[in-house]
């Protein structure tokens, strides 16, 4: 159902002054039992509220510097127009490592980040730049189970 997204690290040529030490961010999208039965991934599509208000009021809340319950906005280049695209996304920390889940399964922004590699974790005007990994199969379950204690209310 949901899928965790191997650890970010920022990026060599981060400059931002806001990049920690050791930070890093998980990314991995990928999970047994989360493609449907003709072998598409899973992809759980957010409802009118999530669309329509909630995620607007979350992305202006950041954009804003306002990270409500660890959201972050994740820019990352489109994979097919180059364009950059945003989206607003909660970064999970585990011992001192960040991870992105991705708890609708498939999605754009998964995608997108696989193909580009790389992107940009923003906090109003504080930046991140990281570089994504998928977590093996085996790690999943455990940073699963955090994010649902986490952001289960969701």
């Amino acid at each position: 159902m949901t899928a965790p997204i191997s650890p970010l690290m920022p990026s060599p040529a981060a400059t931002d002054r806001t990049t920690a030490a050791g930070a890093a961010v998980a990314l991995d999208t990928s999970s047994s039992g989360t493609a449907a039965a003709d072998g598409d991934p899973r992809y759980l599509r957010p409802g009118r509220i999530t669309r329509f208000v909630m995620n607007p009021v979350v992305a202006a809340m950041t954009r804003l510097g306002i990270g409500f319950a660890g959201a972050r906005t994740l820019e990352v280049r489109g994979r097919r127009s180059g364009q950059l695209r945003t989206t607003p996304v909660n970064v999970l920390r585990i011992d001192g490592v960040d991870h992105l889940v991705a708890p609708r399964g498939e999605t754009e922004w998964v995608r997108n980040l696989r193909v580009a590699g790389t992107a940009t974790l923003r906090l109003g005007r504080r930046t991140v730049h990281v570089t994504a990994a998928e977590v093996p199969d085996a790690d999943k379950t455990p940073i699963l189970r955090h994010y649902l204690d986490r952001w289960g209310w969701e």
